[in-house]
Formats: C-alpha cells, structure tokens, sequence
C-alpha cells in the first residue's frame, strides 16, 4: 500500500513542477514590461481578481511602475495628489494603446506616459530664490 501513495505523490510532484516553468528573467524592455501591463489590465478588468497566472507579473509590473514614479525627483509628485493606482493606471493604458513606443526601454516609457498625464518630467524641481 505504500509503494502506490509514493508513485502517486511522485507523478503529482513531477506534474506540478513542470507546469510551472520558469519565466524569462526582466531585460528592461518596454515589450515585456507590456506584457506584465496586459496581466495588470486583465486583473483591473476582473474587478481586482488577479488570475493566480498573473500574480508575478501583475506583482513586477507594480513594483516597477512604483520604483521608476517613486525614485525619480517628479515635480508632481510633490503634491501628493497622485496615487499609486492611478499611475499604474495611467502607465498600463499608455503601454497598452501605444505599441509604437515599444522600442523605448521601460523606464522612460514609464517617464513617457505620466508625463502626458500630470507633466512629470525627469527633471529636479527649480530652486527658487
């Protein structure tokens, strides 16, 4: 009786781990950071119920989005007026409607689409004096 309960955890194990093959790790490309915005707008369209497929890429494209608007000195940031949801938003809608700008890297294409919404250019904010 045991010889069949192991057999049977063993195909089970071997059947689990080869459907979970292992992702192609972040280029930085504009491409495949669309292709985590396709996984975020899928969720967003479902009501916020992420299919447990798109958990890792909904999670990067987040991450990534929140990194690049967070670590760069936004003149609009300042304001505090701007949530996150609303510039992953912004940057998942950009992405997707804009397959033109698919050849620019990540970052700036990032930079790209929260500029056109609240002018957020890369740029320091001006002293003032």
């Amino acid at each position: 009786m045991r010889i069949p309960s192991l057999l049977v955890a063993a195909l089970a194990a071997i059947t689990i781990s080869s459907s979970h093959a292992q992702k192609e790790p972040y280029n930085g490309s504009a491409v495949q950071l669309a292709g985590f915005a396709s996984a975020y707008e899928r969720g967003r369209a479902s009501g916020g119920a992420v299919a447990p497929s798109d958990l890792e890429d909904v999670g990067f494209f987040k991450g990534f989005v929140q990194g690049v608007f967070v670590t760069l000195r936004y003149p609009c940031r300042s304001s505090g007026l701007i949530s996150m949801d609303q510039v992953e938003a912004v940057v998942a809608k950009y992405i997707c409607e804009n397959l033109e700008r698919w050849g620019m890297q990540a970052r700036d294409l990032v930079i790209e689409a929260t500029d056109r919404v609240w002018g957020c250019k890369n740029e320091p904010p001006k002293n003032s004096r």
